[in-house]
């Protein structure tokens, strides 16, 4: 999807429908299957077994406390897998450029700001850990606590110090507030398709189908 706004405004909606009910759960993996590469995103991520074994816990003891455990997991699955479609697809650049559309150039160029260097800190660790995962597998190290632990260390503290790094870069080039960035954005069709879908979906969602047959009567 090109068009960022399009992209976040159906990862918010679709979000909540899936958060809301099965229905909307539903409709969400329906959208996410249609308009998403999706067996590319699963190949790619390394992120995703790490959120979803959570969700299966907290579902597992829900289930058996309450009885309501599967569908929790069933619509927070979903919600993952779409924000997960979120992440992989931005570019460069998007969360600036969005920042300043929605708030303007001198809050929204802070937000922006703040928001891409926090996801540039999170690509970072990811390929620090694929890097740890594979001098682990050459030193033939297997993974554990007395392993995992040092090397967690490690990553937030060098995190840190890049975050800190920055900020000084940032207060040595005299950046106070505010900047001046013209957003520009590529809307296409199947960007059209894709988010009027997820808006009817999201309708769908919080208005279950026969309400609406209700309403129409």
């Amino acid at each position: 999807m090109q068009d960022a706004r399009i992209r976040l405004i159906s990862t918010i909606l679709l979000s909540i429908a899936a958060f809301l009910s099965l229905w909307g759960a539903a409709g969400a993996l329906a959208w996410w299957l249609v308009f998403t590469p999706s067996v590319r995103y699963l190949k790619r991520s390394t992120g995703l077994v790490m959120f979803l074994i959570p969700v299966i816990l907290v579902a597992a003891i829900t289930e058996i406390t309450t009885g309501n455990g599967l569908s929790y997991g069933i619509r927070m699955g979903v919600v993952i897998l779409i924000a997960l479609w979120a992440y992989e697809e931005r570019n460069p650049g998007d969360f600036l450029s969005l920042s300043v559309w929605f708030f303007g150039r001198r809050w929204g160029f802070d937000l922006g700001l703040a928001a891409e260097m926090s996801v540039q800190g999170i690509d970072v660790i990811r390929d620090d850990i694929l890097r740890a995962r594979v001098a682990h597998r050459i030193k033939q190290i297997r993974p554990g606590f007395g392993t995992i632990a040092p090397a967690f260390t490690m990553l937030i503290r060098q995190q840190m110090e890049r975050a800190a790094s920055q900020s000084d870069n940032l207060a040595i080039r005299g950046y106070r507030s505010g900047g001046s960035l013209c957003p520009r954005f590529t809307t296409a069709w199947p960007d059209m398709v894709a988010g009027i879908s997820a808006i009817l979906l999201f309708l769908f969602g919080i208005f279950p189908i026969r309400d609406i047959f209700i309403l129409l009567q």
